[in-house]
């Protein structure tokens, strides 16, 4: 099934290569001399006295990239390593090692890699094996097979996976006007890869995997029009067996089936996506609207999460105003899901959103922003679905509405700004309220509000390489009948030595924290050094603690105390060749 499936894709392949026009390419003995290596590494040592799950106080990660150019071509490596161990066990890697050379048009992905075909396909999965990214032209071709997840046995914490293997292609051509491409993306588990018992056991409390395959195949369409306005569509159909031992042939009819006849377990799947965006050129005027659907239990192999059984329609916009000094941008949006209506509650989603930047003289900058989000949930009674005595009887529904609004302010005004002194003073404020309310009621408990402003006022010598601050910071809430309050000022200062080659920087901040039957004291300092030596080697440290001390008062235990002290450092080296 998955050779007759590879033989199809590389065939579509090379007649996609062939269609157009032919390309060569000659070599210059001169450019064997033209060899080039560059790269880089980063060592960092982590040092944490604040280890709650147990794991070692001292841990260290090196990274590295390599690049070789010659002939034309680029042939990167990438390396990743750290000394974390992880007592939670998954079927990635994280320390991993990958190859990805450039020649011309053409890119390769050798060894850890990870590509995207769409949003409703391959989204970004990590796999090992090998990828091609084509450009020739106006096409663009990528492909890719290799190993998704390793195979994994069931232990105390997990559960045990096959191993799934993957491969797909993606297609696409484009010119000023017209815009399309195919997608198609296969994945199946490996049923004898790992040894799964017949129910579970002590060792292993899960609900036992069954091996899958699934089948993905996209298609996409965009247009320019009348030069000021842009439509994109793109379709979906994802095709999941839940079982691939079964060897009894279903009967789904879906676009998939032109590549693939699936079993009797298979579930079939839709997503369809467009925009259409207008760009009024005399106003300036960008206007869009966009539609997305997205079937109930969409999924597919070639990602870790998808969001799936809704619905949504957006309108958004773009508008500069006195001769670009205020720019708005805001979008308005409704979503729903349950579309098939069998779930035992519903919601619809509003979303909306205004953002405005002013620069009304050059030395003042503001920006403000609105986002309102309001869920509708619709609960029905399954008690009364279950004894009503006829279908048309009215049924009782539990409406319930989440309001969630969020304003912020910011403005930055120059004192002075010169070559020698360099003034600003800086305020923002936020504000964010929730609320849950049951149809026209609000009950105690379901409202939420939170004030936040900071002032900062900053004095800088650039010639010196010499920066001051020093800010207040305020916090006001209201969240579950409890009212939280806390107020505390910060200050920083930042130095250069040696033509800025060493820098040093401290900051030191102080909070007080009062709850309703609680009082907090929090101390934070923090130290940086830096040290740059021949433009390519990079040392940094960094020390910060924090310094906790607090009492409560409960009815039940009277009065408490308690302390902490928490340190953490960080060393570090980067080179760059």
């Amino acid at each position: 099934m998955m050779y007759r499936y590879l033989s199809r894709c590389v065939r579509l392949m090379l007649c996609l290569l062939l269609s157009g026009a032919g390309w060569s390419q000659s070599v210059d003995l001169a450019d064997l001399k033209k060899v080039k290596l560059s790269g880089g590494l980063s060592v960092n040592t982590l040092y944490n006295s604040y280890n709650p799950t147990g794991a070692a106080p001292l841990s260290y990660f090196v990274s590295g990239n390599l690049s070789l150019q010659a002939l034309g071509t680029v042939i990167p490596v990438t390396l990743t390593y750290s000394s974390r161990k992880f007592t939670y066990s998954q079927p990635f890697s994280y320390n991993q090692i990958g190859i990805h050379p450039t020649y011309k048009w053409a890119t390769a992905h050798l060894g850890m890699s990870n590509m995207t075909f769409s949003p409703y396909s391959l989204n970004g999965h990590q796999f090992s094996g090998v990828g091609f990214d084509l450009v020739p032209g106006k096409w663009k071709i990528s492909t890719m097979y290799g190993r998704l997840i390793k195979a994994q046995k069931a232990a105390n914490a997990t559960p045990a996976a096959f191993q799934r293997t993957g491969m797909g292609l993606q297609a696409s051509w484009q010119n000023e006007k017209f815009r399309a491409g195919v997608t198609t993306f296969y994945a199946s588990d490996n049923p004898n890869s790992v040894s799964i018992p017949v129910r579970p056991d002590s060792t292993a409390p899960f609900e036992q995997p069954t091996p899958l395959s699934n089948m993905v195949i996209g298609a996409n369409f965009g247009t320019n029009l009348f030069n000021f306005l842009q439509f994109d569509v793109e379709y979906t159909n994802s095709v999941l067996e839940r079982n691939r031992t079964i060897s009894e042939k279903g009967t789904a009819n879906s676009p998939a089936a032109f590549l693939w006849r699936p079993n009797a377990t298979a579930e079939s799947y839709h997503a369809v996506k467009s925009t259409l965006n207008a760009n009024l050129k005399r106003t300036n005027t960008i206007i869009g609207v966009g539609y997305e659907r997205v079937d109930p239990n969409y999924l597919t192999l070639g990602g870790y999460f998808f969001t799936n059984d809704f619905e949504n329609v957006t309108l958004n916009f773009t508008q500069p105003f006195w001769a670009g000094k205020i720019s708005t941008s805001g979008s308005i949006g409704v979503q729903w899901d349950d579309l098939k209506n069998v779930k035992s509650s519903a919601q619809r989603r509003l979303v909306g959103n205004l953002n405005v930047i002013a620069t009304p003289i050059p030395r003042l900058n503001l920006s403000f922003n609105y986002s309102s989000f309001q869920a509708y949930t619709f609960i029905r009674n399954s008690i009364q679905n279950i004894t009503r005595l006829s279908p048309l009887e009215q049924l009782d529904t539990l409406n319930f509405t989440q309001i969630t609004q969020n304003v912020g302010l910011n403005a930055i005004y120059q004192l002075k700004n010169t070559e020698t002194v360099m003034q600003n003073i800086m305020v923002n404020g936020s504000v964010m309220g929730a609320v849950n309310k049951q149809g026209d009621l609000i009950r105690r408990g379901q409202l939420s509000q939170v004030y936040n402003g900071t002032v900062t006022y900053s004095y800088g010598l650039p010639r010196q390489f010499l920066t001051m601050s020093t800010g207040l910071n305020v916090m006001d809430s209201y969240i579950s009948r409890n009212t939280f309050r806390s107020i505390g000022p910060t200050v920083g200062l930042n130095k250069g030595f040696f033509k800025n080659t060493l820098t040093g920087a401290l900051t030191a901040s102080y909070l007080f924290a009062t709850a309703q039957l609680s009082k907090n004291h929090i101390t934070n300092t923090r130290l940086t050094v830096s040290y740059i030596a021949q433009e390519r080697h990079n040392f940094t440290f960094m020390l910060a603690n924090v310094l906790q001390s607090g009492s409560s008062t409960s009815p039940d235990l009277g009065s408490s105390a308690s302390t902490g002290n928490f340190t953490t450092a960080t060393l570090g080296y980067t080179t760059r060749f």
